[in-house]
């Protein structure tokens, strides 16, 4: 077996055990900070408007505040793509992450 045949042979092995490992978790309810985002912005669904007014968004929340000094725009950025991407669709965002 070639190195080439190894790694795709471990690829999908690793592949099929994380799906495996994870199915059950598709089906949960949006949870955590998910939940307030998706209230935020429920009137929103452009990318680009998810993107640029919500990238600092602890600075704007206003359900369930919490700390407003962090900044984690790489997070805000990807729940922005999920959002536009799937809607309220919960499994599409859990397969996505």
């Amino acid at each position: 077996m070639s190195n080439k045949a190894k790694v795709i042979a471990s690829v999908i092995l690793v592949s099929v055990v994380t799906i495996a490992i994870y199915f059950p978790s598709f089906w949960h309810l949006f949870r955590g900070e998910t939940y307030p985002y998706l209230l935020e912005t429920k009137g929103d669904n452009s990318l680009l408007s998810l993107i640029t007014h919500y990238f600092n968004y602890e600075k704007i929340r206003i359900y369930n505040p919490g700390d407003t000094l962090l900044f984690r725009p790489l997070l805000f950025t990807i729940m922005g793509l999920e959002k536009f991407l799937f809607g309220l669709n919960y499994v599409g965002w859990h397969i996505a992450s």
